[in-house]
């Protein structure tokens, strides 16, 4: 069987940290005899490469300079923070249908998986009319709920995803979504995180005179950034804290000179690019894992939260927003504290209790370990998946 990958973005060297469960997949399909490659946008030019021993194409649709319609921050933010860029629309979906065909054409693909399905789904339709391949699309959330908000978009997608072969979300609140958008049933196949970043073994962190907050993601408006820095000083009046935040977007710059208006620059640590050893090492150190996601202008909000998974499977206690999917992952009081979103007084005082407990600490942060080495079943996933490809036991 040969499967081609169509994703927004993709691993654009080994060690990126774009979408790394979709490289985890395809490395887990390759190993059951699945020929596996990926297609995905350019990069500020990049071409086509070769990286993990498979193959990854690129298509080309804009001069290198204008080339950031994806990867770094989400085309949606994108398009938000400058108009412009709509211009690209149109070429995004000439040049990734004709690469899309071509490669089709050439390689014979049996499946086609398209992840994130606006606007990918279009590619797919196209070879599945003209070289019938099988279509199947997984869905992470921003799409439904993009839809659901407009509904031009809503009929469109509505009407693409019911011909596709078959539908997949990647956690509860997803695959409900994708029923309420498109009237048909869709699967459950949860692939989270990567096998890698699932420790073999922890341990507590270490008390010191300062308590270490991390934060990890992409710096955009619906990861809420901006309330968690409102929530330093409120925190600071009676701990000693700082805070590191790993991730680099359009909106550092703002929430940068908004740590310097509150007079808490001092107490944050900016990083971005680090390795995988790196990060691992930070979720090691922290006391308190936070994560003070919104629902942003645009109505977009989290689907799964990668990174609440991966601090959870280092037992690190959470901190988090009770918005999107996220109580599907953390279960108020057991494996996390939940708070309203856009509260900084809300996330201060949850943090600050984790801080000043020890006991609290250590047992939502065992219990949140529990979770994900109960649910990360990736032979599970792929077997799913396989079928899927198949045409078995599918909606």
């Amino acid at each position: 069987m040969r499967v081609l990958q169509i994703a927004t973005s993709a691993a654009r060297f080994e060690g990126d940290y774009h979408s790394p469960w979709i490289v985890e997949l395809m490395q887990r399909l390759q190993a059951r005899g699945v020929e596996t490659e990926l297609l995905a946008p350019s990069f500020k030019g990049l071409g086509d490469h070769r990286i993990y021993g498979m193959h990854f194409y690129r298509f080309r649709y804009a001069p290198a300079q204008w080339e950031t319609l994806t990867h770094e921050s989400g085309a949606p933010n994108r398009l938000q923070k400058n108009p412009l860029l709509y211009l690209l629309i149109v070429p995004y979906l000439l040049s990734g249908m004709a690469r899309t065909l071509a490669l089709v054409r050439k390689n014979r693909y049996d499946v086609i998986h398209i992840h994130w399905p606006l606007p990918q789904i279009i590619f797919g339709l196209a070879a599945k009319f003209l070289f019938h391949t099988r279509l199947v699309s997984t869905s992470y959330g921003a799409d439904m709920r993009m839809a659901k908000r407009i509904a031009p978009a809503r009929w469109v997608l509505r009407w693409m995803m019911r011909r596709a072969d078959a539908l997949i979300g990647q956690s509860p609140i997803t695959m409900r979504e994708i029923e309420e958008v498109t009237g048909r049933k869709a699967r459950l196949v949860e692939y989270w995180i990567t096998s890698a970043q699932v420790p073999t073994s922890v341990t507590p962190p270490k008390r010191g005179a300062t308590n270490h907050l991390l934060a990890v993601g992409r710096m955009i408006e619906r990861k809420g950034y901006e309330y968690l820095v409102r929530a330093l000083p409120l925190i600071a009046k009676d701990l000693n804290v700082h805070l590191t935040m790993v991730g680099a977007g359009q909106e550092l710059e703002r929430v940068q000179e908004l740590s310097r208006e509150l007079n808490v620059a001092d107490r944050v640590t900016w990083l971005s690019g680090i390795t995988d050893e790196e990060l691992a090492r930070l979720y090691g150190e922290c006391n308190v894992f936070v994560h003070p996601s919104i629902i942003d202008r645009g109505g977009d909000t989290e689907s799964v939260g990668t990174v609440l998974m991966e601090a959870m499977s280092h037992a690190r206690p959470i901190v988090a927003t009770n918005v999107g999917g996220i109580p599907d992952v953390i279960q108020d009081g057991v494996t996390g504290l939940l708070v309203p979103e856009k509260n900084p007084q809300a996330f201060a005082d949850a943090i600050t209790r984790v801080l000043c407990d020890d006991e609290l600490a250590h047992r939502l942060g065992t219990a949140a370990r529990k979770v994900i080495q109960a649910q990360v079943d990736w032979d599970k996933s792929v077997d799913q998946i396989v079928r899927i490809y198949a045409g078995e036991n599918t909606p």
